[in-house]
């Protein structure tokens, strides 16, 4: 260990400048212990934290792993003592800025801690930080869209600033992809809640408009070609991602601008395929009083994949009167709302195909005290020599299970979102691998015992405790059947699986059997139905 390794506790401020200047000839152990020591000095003066600053920033490059570092001095600067600007809340000393750049401009451009820099100035809000800010923003972004995001989210959070610190020289990252969403986005944002006299782009609507002309043909090729291999799948997957982003955050600039000019990009957009930026240039047609925009929203609320946001922008307008009743009504909104799930990227990535309304009723659910509408939905997706289909519940919560449930009537199905849902500490589960041998041998005896010659390859899985109730889950067969086996004060429960290709196992079985009892409790006399169901929702 070299001569700092000993300075692990006890380091006072004063002492870790020297030590930072070090860092590149630290071992890994020791760069832990300088970033535990910064991090545990909460009450380092301003001066003491901007001699921390001169020391990264005189580090000769390259920084070696850079990023604990400089998330520490993140810290550091966020709890440093008070500067002569304290009446507005600022710590960030001119003198601080100008190392943050120096560090900042060092770094690899796909380092994370390009991201942490900027969120320290964002978050500043300052006008020398905002100034330095866009500066650095417009010359030197970094390299990737979430790393960017990091401090594009922090200016978002901002009430009171100077615009010009940060406008007109921010719109210069506008010829970056990984910033023009974000630009444009903030811009939106900020004069959308009043916070700007003007759109800062308003004397470059030609460029927007020229600008969303090319990603529309960029979309357009991907629509009319298809990738060969994964590779370019992956390529291309990510280019429409942040085409589209790109393109929804142009549709709302143009439209907030309100320049006639830019009519014509926005209608050759309402030409593709793409639902989400066909709702966004029709709105933004709309706020220019272009007619075509409204009507475009109405026929787009007819389909659930852009139900949601085209009557979002219709009561905007001051036009929800002229969707049809049944696109506004209680059910088709819940429909729209399972398909916005679907289409999320962590679930299907797009939305189904069609989407069908199976059951609808009131209910006493779990963590509500009043009762909620429950809608219940089959969604179909469809592939050229297969599909897949689901049930999604929309009410207490908008979900789906992985297990197919579409065999199950609706009181099951119910029960099984129920089941899934609970949470109480009275309520849990063991696996049984988890128990002592002892015990576990006890518990095989009682749920062979209870079985008997009905049920064969029994193989207990998991022991359910429901407040003072005890139930032996098992996986089972009864004679060509596959299910599962829940034994409860002696009592056998048999829950066949079926044959589907996703089929329920023992937790989406004790999630029925628990949500029963959840369900029955909280509605002792039943449920009140909803006249909403049997409608079909092609999204084609």
């Amino acid at each position: 260990m070299s001569q700092h390794g000993s300075r692990r506790q006890g380091v006072e401020p004063g002492e870790i400048a020297a030590l930072i200047s070090d860092w590149n000839r630290l071992g890994a152990a020791e760069r832990s212990a300088l970033v535990s020591a910064m991090e545990s000095h909460a009450a380092a003066t301003t001066d003491e934290v901007d001699g921390w600053l001169q020391a990264i920033a005189k580090i000769d490059p390259p920084l070696a792993e850079p990023d604990s570092l400089i998330a520490a001095m993140a810290g550091a600067l966020r709890l440093a003592g008070p500067t002569a600007r304290t009446g507005n809340h600022r710590r960030l000393t001119e003198f601080a800025i100008d190392q943050l750049e120096i560090i900042y401009r060092r770094l690899d451009s796909e380092r994370l801690s390009r991201g942490t820099i900027l969120r320290l100035l964002a978050t500043d809000g300052g006008t020398a930080a905002l100034a330095r800010f866009a500066e650095l923003v417009a010359t030197a972004p970094p390299a990737t869209a979430p790393v960017a995001a990091i401090p594009f989210a922090a200016l978002l959070q901002l009430k009171e600033f100077d615009p010009s610190a940060l406008f007109p020289r921010l719109l210069e990252a506008l010829a970056y992809p990984q910033t023009a969403a974000l630009v444009l986005d903030v811009a939106n944002h900020w004069t959308r809640q009043g916070l700007l006299a003007a759109h800062p782009a308003v004397d470059r609507v030609a460029t927007l408009s020229e600008l969303l002309g090319d990603v529309i043909q960029r979309l357009t090729r991907f629509e009319e070609g298809s990738p060969k291999t994964d590779r370019t799948l992956a390529h291309a997957r990510q280019t429409v991602e942040e085409s589209v982003s790109l393109c929804v955050s142009l549709c709302d600039a143009l439209g907030l601008i309100g320049d006639p000019r830019a009519a014509g990009k926005l209608h050759s957009t309402l030409e593709i395929g793409h639902r989400r930026l066909r709702v966004e240039a029709a709105a933004a047609l709309a706020r220019l009083g272009d007619s075509t925009g409204v009507d475009a929203l109405v026929e787009l609320a007819a389909d659930p994949a852009s139900r949601t946001r085209a009557l979002a922008y219709l009561e905007e307008l001051s036009a929800i009167d002229r969707a049809a009743t049944t696109d506004r009504a209680p059910a088709a909104r819940a429909a729209a709302q399972l398909s916005d799930w679907l289409a999320e990227p962590a679930q299907f990535g797009a939305p189904p195909h069609n989407i069908r309304a199976i059951d609808a009723r009131r209910l006493y659910w779990p963590g509500y005290d009043e009762p909620v509408d429950c809608r219940l939905f089959v969604y179909e997706y469809r592939a050229r020599n297969s599909g897949l289909s689901g049930v999604g519940i929309v009410g207490p919560v908008t979900f789906s299970l992985a297990a197919d449930l579409e065999d199950l009537p609706p009181d099951d199905i119910y029960a099984a979102f129920a089941g899934w849902q609970a949470e109480h500490q009275e309520i849990f589960e063991i696996p049984i691998r988890e128990l002592p041998p002892a015990e576990q041998a006890i518990y095989r005896g009682k749920a062979a015992q209870c079985a008997g010659d009905e049920y064969q390859d029994l193989d207990l899985v998991a022991v359910g405790h429901f407040f003072d109730d005890r139930t032996l889950i098992a996986t089972a067969r009864q004679g060509d059947r596959r299910g599962v086996l829940m034994v409860e004060a002696g009592q056998a429960e048999w829950y066949p699986v079926g044959h589907s290709r996703r089929p329920l196992g023992a937790t989406e079985a004790y999630f029925i059997h628990k949500g029963r009892k959840l369900l029955g409790s909280f509605n002792p006399s039943g449920s009140s139905p909803l006249d909403e169901a049997d409608e079909d929702h092609d999204a084609l």
